[in-house]
């Protein structure tokens, strides 16, 4: 999907706007595409966002592609891997490389790759149709036409192990890797602060205290706030009783 210019706004408000915690990666992004911009040096083809579920990759990886798009006039091209393999590998690696050929015709270009271990997987550990898949992925970040295509690739993943080890070498998704682990708890403090803050959501300060050395990542914070504004309460047991929202679910709401 080619993002329009509403849709990169969306992004990079609901994404890269909002990350917390974070300033640090975005400033290392930022000057990542100072390579675009570049004459002599080759344009970094590949940027690797990898760590535990619900840390932020998915949000840092859409909010930097909209942030290239708004500031750099890069296209923004989004690819579900789910629907990509909805009709097997070999379909798959067919719509890839037409994926590639529109980024290169409309570059300065960058193609996110949510889950990209779905088709980047160990050529050891799948079959020929993977196995062939994968060899595509490879070849077209590789710029195969042109070493000198401006066409990044951010892709992101919670098992870099599952990668064919050949995607992450320099490159291609090698050229820059982020891990994205889980915050400190003041760090979780700060982000659960800020998504009630967003939300409208007033917090008991004891739900802070105890959430903060309770909650591992940025979904689990927005899960806490969600449960305490569907419950519209500031009772301090009530709210304390969305902690176990992150684990239970539909038993945190009383429902």
């Amino acid at each position: 999907h080619i993002a329009t210019g509403e849709e990169k706004a969306r992004m990079l408000e609901e994404n890269w706007n909002v990350l917390i915690g974070m300033d640090s990666v975005k400033r290392e992004l930022i000057k990542v595409s100072e390579s675009f911009e570049s004459s002599r040096a080759r344009p970094i083809h590949g940027i690797l966002l990898f760590g535990p579920a619900g840390t932020g990759k998915t949000a840092l990886a859409l909010g930097y592609a909209a942030w290239l798009g708004l500031y750099r006039g890069f296209t923004v091209i989004v690819v579900k891997t789910g629907e990509l393999m909805r009709e097997g590998a070999r379909v798959a690696a067919w719509h890839l490389e037409l994926i590639f050929k529109v980024a290169r015709a409309l570059q300065p270009s960058v193609i996110v790759i949510d889950e990209v271990e779905s088709i980047g997987m160990r050529r050891s550990l799948t079959d020929r149709e993977s196995y062939y898949l994968t060899t595509v992925l490879l070849q077209n970040i590789d710029g195969v036409g042109s070493r000198r295509d401006k066409v990044l690739v951010i892709g992101t993943t919670n098992n870099i192990d599952a990668l064919d080890e050949a995607l992450i070498r320099p490159g291609r998704l090698g050229d820059v890797k982020v891990i994205v682990d889980k915050p400190n708890p003041e760090l979780v403090k700060s982000i659960i602060t800020g998504i009630a803050n967003r939300m409208g959501v007033k917090l008991a300060g004891e739900v802070l205290e105890t959430a903060s050395k309770v909650i591992e990542t940025g979904a689990e914070a927005e899960s806490l706030v969600n449960c305490i504004a569907v419950k519209a309460t500031t009772d301090v047991k009530q709210q304390l009783a969305c902690l176990a929202g992150v684990t239970t679910g539909l038993k945190a709401y009383g429902l």
